[in-house]
């Protein structure tokens, strides 16, 4: 595997413009064949993983500067 060179800032910076975004891209691309096959699942995928590495930070589990997304200790 590749080694993660993102720290979690960074990636949970992506995933808060995901969020953000979500919205709009929704009114413009709801009905499309892409949010009819699971689309629409890899966005919530994207949410959970924000609300659990924002959750986890809170715990002290790991910090803004750690790289990649650890895993969960609890």
């Amino acid at each position: 595997s590749l080694p993660l060179r993102h720290t979690s800032r960074e990636t949970l910076a992506i995933l808060k413009r995901i969020r953000l975004t979500i919205p709009k891209m929704k009114r413009i691309w709801g009905s499309s064949a892409l949010f009819q096959e699971g689309r629409d699942e890899e966005l919530n995928r994207a949410l959970m993983m924000e609300k659990e590495a924002l959750d986890q930070i809170k715990k002290g589990n790991f910090t803004l500067n750690d790289l990649g997304m650890p895993e969960w200790k609890d």
